[in-house]
């Protein structure tokens, strides 16, 4: 399963103002990319499909930071 990380140009702002905030964000956000990776989407409270289309999925996932 190949997952593909596409950035728009708002979450690129968005996250610039929350890792003001949240330092540790960049880190986190790097082992969530590499946990999607290895493993399938997590069924919890934090996490959401919003939408499917054939192999591909939107996720919404609270991250702890």
């Amino acid at each position: 399963m190949m997952i593909l990380f596409d950035e728009t140009d708002v979450f690129r702002k968005e996250f610039k103002k929350l890792h003001k905030r949240y330092r540790t964000l960049s880190g986190d956000f790097a082992h969530l990319k590499i946990a999607l990776r290895i493993t399938a989407i997590p069924c919890d409270k934090h996490t959401a499909v919003l939408a499917r289309q054939g192999n591909i999925q939107i996720v919404i996932i609270r991250m702890k930071c």
